[in-house]
């Protein structure tokens, strides 16, 4: 009865603290509660769950389309809907994937680049994912559509590419 009564106080008291991510905060002398954890160590983790063939599809889909509106900075959110829409496709065609740790980390990281405004011009962001994608081994079929989300989504973070000036010689 001590011990049920010792745990649900040490609830109550790591609930009614403000604290900030991945650092352990003390609730109790030598106790320590873990708080959740950053958006990118969110990305990482349904990365490596998407490698199970039966994991849940939408719960993994909202968790990456959570984790990437985490980061994104608040004057350049783009719309829920078009989040969701690009981690439904890019979760469906992932699903049960298995996918390098390198493979993995080059993912996470271009989906954190793709939520903040950066000098990387959205083509060559989103030639990177194609990249990923294809040696994670879908065909290119299949990323077209992630593809095309994805630069939706770049676009409304950070603008359309600008598009070079050709010059054209007049004719008299």
């Amino acid at each position: 009865m001590k011990c049920l009564l010792s745990c649900c106080l040490l609830l109550a008291i790591g609930e009614s603290q403000p604290v900030s991510h991945d650092e352990p905060i003390p609730v109790a002398e030598r106790w320590w509660l873990m708080q959740q954890p950053s958006e990118d160590a969110t990305i990482n983790s349904t990365l490596a769950a998407l490698k199970q063939a039966g994991a849940s599809e939408s719960r993994l889909s909202q968790q990456l389309a959570h984790a990437m509106m985490g980061l994104t900075e608040k004057d350049h959110r783009p719309p829920w809907p078009l989040v969701t829409t690009f981690a439904d496709n890019l979760t469906h065609e992932l699903l049960g994937k298995q996918l390098t740790n390198a493979q993995n980390t080059a993912l996470r990281e271009c989906l954190s680049e793709a939520v903040h405004r950066t000098g990387t011009s959205n083509a060559r962001l989103a030639s990177r994912l194609q990249g990923i994608l294809a040696t994670g081994g879908l065909t290119s079929s299949k990323t077209q559509v992630i593809i095309s989300d994805f630069i939706k989504l770049r676009e409304f973070v950070q603008g359309p590419d600008d598009l070079p000036v050709r010059d054209v010689p007049v004719r008299h």
